[in-house]
């Protein structure tokens, strides 16, 4: 096991940088899993202790239980999708139930084609929808997904300067309309819609730059604001903000950098992670790993409980990962005993409340109709 350097000097460099404290009590060591694969994900499991695990091999996406210690035991894994030549994932769990995934696949050319597959709560198969097939001219590989009950969605590159489009999903993944984003990268980027608002905000990196690029868009698809930020040193370069959490009124991002003429190979890299606040200023940065190169992570993770915050990464083709404690008072509510809030797990607090910090109103109930009030105006416009 290789262990994590706690970065004691890197830590208050970071949070000097940026005028905020430090949001992680505690970095642990990297955990292996033992698994061979990729495309690691985990759930808190709502119905008992422990977490969901899953990951991508042999062309299929698997589900396996993990415990608290993060001990797992490769015994009667599940099989979800019952397809066998599948590359790219993105699964997330949604507040109205269940469980949305997205996966590309190589037909005829690379990532041609991209398919939806929709779980209940204990990952029973829904529904298995194609979203579109043998479709070269778009980019189907690192591709985000949003699930609420206003909008389900995915995203596709168009172009080599950074086009995208959203394509809408209806509650079983079938595609419904499309929206192009012009000079927004979405590949190995995030999709998060914002409660307060019914916004939905854009995270991605330009494929050969340094600035974390965030945009709003407003329930009619018009772009509200941008938002850059230039997280590292230029001369590094950040990619695949793969991973965001709405934790109170603050984001963590999930995100890859490396030194372009350092020797990693492939697409691997160093892990970082950033703090933003409500406006989306950056209030925290630190880098998670110190791998050397040739040899590095990839593919970035997020996943709380509490105050525990999960990342995982893939590294040689075996799932790792690492367990953080969040500073309940540097994010501005009593974590412990939540387990997760809508707006970054999809599920609910153990007693009813949402994962709102104690500024705003933290009624379940002003939650519930707000995202209603949304619902309806996302589908009558």
């Amino acid at each position: 096991m290789m262990n994590l350097l706690l970065g004691m000097l890197l830590l208050p460099q970071a949070a000097l940088a940026h005028g905020g404290v430090d949001f992680f009590d505690d970095i642990g060591e990297e955990v292996s899993t033992g698994l061979g694969g990729g495309w690691l994900r985990v759930f808190p499991n709502t119905s008992g202790e422990g977490w969901h695990l899953l990951w991508a091999a042999g062309g299929g996406y698997s589900l396996l239980p993990m415990t608290d210690d993060l001990e797992v035991e490769d015994f009667g894994r599940i099989e979800l999708t019952g397809f066998d030549y599948l590359i790219d994932h993105s699964i997330t769990r949604c507040p109205q139930g269940g469980f949305l995934h997205v996966a590309s696949a190589n037909l005829d050319e690379f990532n041609d084609s991209a398919y939806a597959f929709r779980y209940d709560d204990d990952f029973s198969l829904l529904s298995s929808e194609i979203i579109e097939e043998r479709v070269s001219s778009r980019k189907h590989n690192d591709l985000p997904l949003v699930c609420t009950p206003e909008l389900n969605a995915t995203a596709f590159g168009t172009s080599s300067n950074g086009d995208s489009v959203i394509v809408e999903l209806d509650d079983n993944g079938s595609p419904l309309s499309e929206h192009p984003l012009v000079g927004m990268n979405t590949e190995g980027g995030t999709l998060l819609v914002e409660p307060e608002t019914g916004d939905l905000l854009v995270f991605g990196m330009p494929h050969n730059g340094s600035d974390l690029n965030i945009s709003r868009l407003d329930s009619d698809w018009n772009v509200v604001e941008t938002i850059s930020d230039t997280l590292l040193d230029p001369n590094i370069r950040s990619y695949w903000p793969q991973a965001v959490l709405r934790v109170g009124d603050h984001y963590i991002i999930a995100f890859m950098a490396r030194d372009e003429e350092a020797g990693f190979s492939s697409d691997v890299g160093n892990v970082w992670l950033a703090v933003l606040n409500f406006e989306l200023g950056v209030e925290h940065l630190v880098r998670l790993t110190d791998y050397e190169p040739s040899t590095g992570a990839m593919r970035p993770g997020l996943a709380r409980k509490g105050d525990t915050l999960l990342v995982t990464v893939d590294r040689e083709v075996e799932p790792r990962i690492f367990s953080i404690e969040l500073n309940s008072v540097a994010f501005g509510f009593d974590l412990n005993g939540d387990t997760g809030g809508l707006w970054d797990t999809g599920i609910g607090d153990s007693d009813g409340g949402c994962n709102c910090s104690s500024g705003e109103s933290n009624l379940f109930s002003y939650y519930l109709g707000l995202m209603g009030l949304m619902l309806i105006r996302r589908k009558t416009k």
